[in-house]
Order: structure tokens, then sequence, then C-alpha cells
């Protein structure tokens, strides 16, 4: 069963505005990687340093995080910098569908990009999931917490999705486009519930980071395949949202 007092633990950062503060605080790891990848073009990087330029930025991002968070008082444990509530990753099965996407998309794609690249795919990787989580996961979802604990698990999750709206104007097909929201929003959904469930970032900020390290290192590329995979993603992670939902504490 899961721990009942799990999110009872969990940071909340009081404030009058927790929606403008929460979308506020959301834009943050956005500005930083924008600042990066637009440096990087504006030197005229060839694609391995503009990969590295973007992945300081993310860092610097997430360093800023979890200044904010120290700054707090509250402590970086009660954000989810620690181990997983005893009892709380019970069914180990929990886990098994955040483990299918990275699996279905090393499987089909594999490693489709320069050699060159991959370290700098895999520091960007590394350093999106720990910004992403201690942002959205973390701060996000703290600064919502005072309303409720659902409208911290939903509100992230949205936020998260509608940033995740910069790929229409990136060129995507709008079919794209869609199945990218939803997997966005409901990568943020599962996420949060699962921060929920266990009081812990760590296992979010690992699924995160082996998706979009596989991910990059595929190519990224947009095709049959790709819709195919993204399309069962979103119709397992709406599926295990769904369980866990359920499993919340009244």
């Amino acid at each position: 069963m899961t721990n009942t007092n799990v999110s009872t633990r969990l940071a909340t950062i009081r404030t009058r505005r927790p929606w403008p503060w929460a979308i506020g605080w959301a834009l943050i790891p956005v500005l930083f990687a924008a600042i990066g990848f637009g440096y990087a073009q504006s030197q005229q990087f060839d694609d391995r340093r503009t990969y590295l330029a973007t992945a300081a930025a993310v860092t610097a991002a997430a360093l800023v995080g979890l200044i904010r968070m120290l700054s707090s008082r509250i402590g970086l444990s009660r954000f989810g910098f620690r181990r997983p509530a005893a009892g709380s990753a019970r069914p180990l099965i929990w886990f098994a569908p955040l483990a299918l996407g990275p699996v279905l998309v090393a499987a089909t794609t594999g490693i489709a990009v320069d050699r060159a690249l991959i370290p700098g795919f895999v520091w960007l990787a590394a350093a999106a999931a720990f910004s992403e989580e201690i942002w959205y996961r973390g701060i996000v979802m703290a600064t919502l917490r005072q309303r409720s604990r659902r409208t911290a698990i939903v509100g992230s999750a949205v936020i998260f999705g509608v940033l995740h709206l910069a790929n229409l104007f990136g060129g995507a097909s709008p079919l794209y486009a869609g199945l990218q929201l939803a997997f966005a929003a409901l990568f943020g959904l599962v996420a949060a519930l699962v921060v929920e469930h266990t009081g812990s970032l760590w296992p979010v900020i690992a699924w995160h980071f082996a998706h979009d390290a596989i991910t990059y290192v595929g190519g990224d590329a947009l095709n049959a395949t790709t819709l195919a995979v993204l399309a069962v993603e979103v119709v397992v992670l709406a599926a295990y949202a769904g369980v866990l939902w359920r499993r919340l504490p009244a």
C-alpha cells in the first residue's frame, strides 16, 4: 500500500499568489535553455559545441533551482531529494510503465547520431532531468501544494505540457506536436504522481534522464515508427496515471 503520510512531508512554499509564482518558476528552465541555445547560434557553433553550450545553460538552471530550494529553509529532502518512502514503491510493477518508453525508443531507433555528439547529448539529458524535475516537480509543485495535493499534481502537469507547445513553432507537423503535447502533459502528470506517492524525485529524475538520453542518441527523428512509439507511450502513460491517481489518499 502507498504510504499515506508521504505527501504531508513534502515541501509547501507559502505565497499569496501561488499560480503566478508557479508559472514564473516554470519559465526559468525554459529561459536558461533558450539563452544557451541562442548564444550557441549567435556564435555559429557547430552541433557538438551547440549541445555543450545548451547543456551548460541547463545545468546552471538546475543549480539556480537548488539555490532556490535551499533559500526556502525547508530542506532539500522535503523537496524530494531523498530515498523513496518505505513501502511506497511496492509493488515494483509500478515502475514498469516508466521503463517502457525508453525501452521502446531504444529498440526502434538505436544510435542514429555522430558518436562525437553523444557526450553532449548525455550531459544535456542529465542536466534537463535534474533541472526540470527540480523546477516542475520540486518548486512548482511545492508552490501549488498549498491549494491542494491534486492541484499541485494537475497544475504542474498542465504547465509542463503547455510549455511544450513550442514544438508547433519548430516545424513539427500538427499530429506530432499534438502527440508531443499529450505526452509531455502525461509525462508531467505521472512524474508528479510518482513524487506524491514516493516522496522522492530520484525515480522521476532517472526516468527523465533515460528517456531524453535515448531519444537524443536515437536522432529524435520524425517518421511513422516515431509516431507509433509516441502514441503507445501516450496510451500507457494515460493508463498508468489513472492507476496512480486512484491510489492517492482521499
